[in-house]
C-alpha cells in the first residue's frame, strides 16, 4: 500500500511537471502567436502603403493621359494649319509664296523658340515618369517583402499545424496514460482491499485452527480422564461386588448365630455334615465362617480383574452370640425378624451410600461415551481439513494478486517511461521544438484567436487525481466482509455444538 501511495506521489508529480512543460510551450505558441499578429499587421500596412501608392500612379496616369491629349489636340491643331496651309498653297501657289515663306519662318520661329508651357508639360510628364519608375519599384520591393512574409506565415501557420496535433497526441496519450494510472489505482485499491478481506479470513481461521486445536488437546485431556475413570469405575465395580459378597456373607452368619438349633438349617447342616463324613463342630462352623467367604471374595476379585488384593477390606468381625431363649420360641422368632430387618436397613443404607457413588461415576461416564468422542473427534479432523483447504486457497489467490499487483507496477513503470520520453523530447531547442512538436494553432492571424486555452490540458484530470488519492484513504478503513464463510463449517460448527 505505501509503495502504491508513493507511486501515486511521483505520478503526480512528473504530471505536475509536465503541466509546467505544457505551460512553457503554451507560452512559446502565444510568442509565435503575437509575431504572427505583428507580421500580420505589418502586412496590413504594407498593403495599405501599397494602395496608396497606387492611387497615386493612377493620379499620375490620369494626369499622364491629360497631358497626352492636350499634346495630341496640340499637334492635331499644328496638323491641320499645316494642311490647311497646304491646300492653300495648293490653291494659289503662286499668290502665297511669300505667306508660306513667312509661315514657314514663322513656323521655323515658333519651333526655335519652344513654348514653355510645353515645356513645363514635358517636365512634368519626366517628373511624373520618373517617380513612376520609383514607385514601381518600392511596389515591387514591397510585393518581395509581402511574398516573403507570406511565406514565413505560411511556414509558421504550418509549424503551428504540427504543433497542434503533436499537442493533440500528446494530451491523448496523457488522457491514456491517467485512464491506465485510474485503472491501475482501481485495481490497487481493490487488490487492498481483496488483501485485507483475505488477511482477517486468514485470521479468523487460524482463530478457528487454534480453537480445533484446543478442542483435541481437551479431547486428549477427556480420553486420559475417561479411561482412568474407567480404571476408577472397574475398582469400584470390583469393591460393591466384593462388599456385596461380604455383606450377603455377613448376613448368613447373623442368621446362623440367631436361629436356635431345633432350626431347619441347623438340621440341614448336620445332615451335610453327616454325609460327608465330616466332624465339623456345627456351632463352629456357623460362629467362624471366614475362611470360605475369604476364598470366595478372592475368586470374585481374580474373577473380575481387581488389581490387587490388597485393596480388599478385611471382613467384618462377627456379632456375638446371643442366648437363644428356647422356652419362648415366639419371642425368638420376633429377634430374628427384628435382626433380618436391622441388617436389612444397614444392608440398603450400604447399598445407597454405593449406588450414589457408582451413580456419579456413571453419569460421568455416560455423559463422555466413545461413540460421542469418536464423533467429535471425526468433526475435529474434518474442521481442520477444511481449515487446511482454505487456508491453501486463500494463499494461493494471495500469491495470484501480488502476481497482478508486480504486473501492474510493471506496466506503471513502462508509462513513466514513455512519458520521460515525452518530456526530453519537449526539453530540447526551441526551434527543434517547434520543428519536431505536433502542437502550433491551426491558423495565423485572426484566426489564431479562436484557440482556446482557458481549460490547459490536464488540470481536471489533476483532480481526478486528488479524487483517487481520496478514494484510496476511504479504501483503507473499509474493514472486510466475512459473509462468504462455507456453510459447511457452520454445518460442521452446529454439529459440534449438538
Amino acid at each position: 500500500m505505501a509503495k502504491i501511495k508513493n507511486e501515486s506521489k511521483r505520478v503526480k508529480s512528473e504530471n505536475d511537471q509536465y503541466l509546467s512543460e505544457i505551460d512553457d510551450i503554451k507560452a512559446r505558441i502565444n510568442e509565435i502567436k503575437e509575431k504572427g499578429i505583428e507580421v500580420q499587421n505589418q502586412n496590413d500596412q504594407y498593403r495599405a502603403q501599397n494602395e496608396k501608392l497606387r492611387n497615386e500612379i493612377e493620379l499620375l496616369k490620369s494626369k499622364n493621359l491629360q497631358l497626352t491629349l492636350e499634346n495630341e489636340t496640340a499637334k492635331q491643331e499644328s496638323e491641320n494649319h499645316n494642311s490647311a496651309n497646304n491646300e492653300g498653297n495648293n490653291t494659289t501657289n503662286t499668290n502665297n509664296k511669300q505667306e508660306i515663306g513667312r509661315y514657314s519662318s514663322l513656323r521655323h520661329k515658333k519651333s526655335s523658340a519652344p513654348d514653355p508651357k510645353m515645356e513645363k508639360y514635358k517636365d512634368k510628364v519626366k517628373d511624373l515618369k520618373a517617380d513612376n519608375e520609383n514607385k514601381q519599384s518600392l511596389i515591387q520591393r514591397m510585393n518581395e517583402q509581402i511574398k516573403v512574409q507570406t511565406d514565413t506565415i505560411a511556414s509558421l501557420k504550418k509549424q503551428n499545424a504540427d504543433l497542434q496535433s503533436k499537442t493533440e497526441s500528446l494530451s491523448k496519450q496523457r488522457s491514456e496514460s491517467l485512464e491506465l494510472y485510474q485503472k491501475v489505482t482501481d485495481e490497487a485499491s481493490n487488490l487492498r482491499s481483496k488483501l485485507t478481506s483475505l488477511q482477517a479470513e486468514l485470521d479468523m481461521r487460524n482463530e478457528e485452527n487454534d480453537s480445533v486445536n484446543n478442542l483435541k488437546e481437551q479431547n486428549k485431556k477427556l480420553k486420559k480422564k475417561l479411561a482412568s475413570l474407567k480404571q476408577e469405575n472397574l475398582v469400584l465395580t470390583t469393591k460393591n461386588k466384593e462388599l456385596d459378597t461380604k455383606f450377603t456373607v455377613y448376613k448368613n452368619n447373623q442368621l446362623k448365630a440367631e436361629l436356635p438349633p431345633t432350626s431347619s438349617l441347623h438340621r440341614l447342616q448336620q445332615s451335610q455334615n453327616t454325609s460327608t463324613n465330616n466332624s465339623i463342630d456345627p456351632q463352629s462352623q456357623i460362629y467362624s465362617p471366614a475362611t470360605a467367604p475369604t476364598n470366595y471374595t478372592a475368586s470374585l476379585n481374580t474373577a473380575a480383574g481387581a488389581p490387587s488384593p490388597s485393596i480388599v477390606s478385611p471382613l467384618p468381625s462377627p456379632a456375638p452370640v446371643k442366648k437363644i431363649d428356647t422356652e419362648n420360641p415366639d419371642n425368638t422368632e420376633s429377634k430374628i425378624n427384628k435382626e433380618i430387618k436391622s441388617s436389612s436397613q444397614s444392608k440398603r443404607r450400604i447399598e445407597s451410600k454405593e449406588s450414589n457413588y457408582s451413580d456419579a461415576s456413571s453419569a460421568s461416564s455416560a455423559s463422555m461415551n466413545e461413540s460421542a468422542l469418536a464423533l467429535l473427534v471425526k468433526k475435529i479432523d474434518l474442521l481442520t481439513s477444511h481449515v487446511n483447504q482454505d487456508s491453501e486457497k486463500k494463499s494461493q489467490q494471495i500469491e495470484v494478486l501480488s502476481n497482478q499487483i508486480v504486473s501492474l507496477s510493471q506496466t506503471h513503470k513502462s508509462l513513466s517511461q514513455q512519458v520521460k520520453e515525452l518530456k526530453s523530447q519537449i526539453d530540447k531547442d526551441p526551434d527543434e521544438a517547434l520543428a519536431q512538436f505536433d502542437y502550433i494553432p491551426t491558423n495565423s492571424g485572426s484566426n489564431m484567436s479562436e484557440l482556446d486555452y482557458s481549460n490547459p490540458v490536464g488540470r481536471e484530470d489533476d483532480d481526478e487525481l486528488d479524487d483517487v488519492d481520496d478514494d484510496d484513504d476511504e479504501d483503507d478503513e473499509i474493514l472486510p466482509n466475512f459473509d462468504d464463510v462455507d456453510d459447511d463449517d457452520d454445518d460442521d460448527d452446529d454439529d459440534l455444538d449438538d
